[in-house]
């Protein structure tokens, strides 16, 4: 699939730091290509942080990952933190 703005919710603070979150079905090896967040490249800089939660087949993932260049409208995006779904 591909990025879809409905699942986008900017961090409205402007300035700084700001943490981005992202609702897709897409795979989180998808998301994380260069050029998916190419869409909100007016939006996202260098260092914004973006919470991305995936739900593949069902199975919930939530990872955080950062904007690592955002250079004439093509976002690059590092591979992430993976967050665990432990629950004992």
């Amino acid at each position: 699939m591909a990025f879809s703005l409905d699942g986008f919710y900017p961090d409205p603070r402007g300035g700084g730091l700001r943490i981005h979150s992202y609702t897709t079905a897409d795979a989180m090896t998808t998301v994380r290509a260069a050029g998916y967040f190419d869409e909100v490249s007016d939006i996202v800089a260098v260092n914004d942080i973006i919470a991305v939660a995936s739900s593949t087949g069902g199975t919930p993932a939530l990872q955080f990952t950062y904007v690592n260049s955002n250079t004439g409208g093509v976002v690059d995006v590092v591979d992430g933190l993976v967050i665990p779904a432990t629950d004992t």
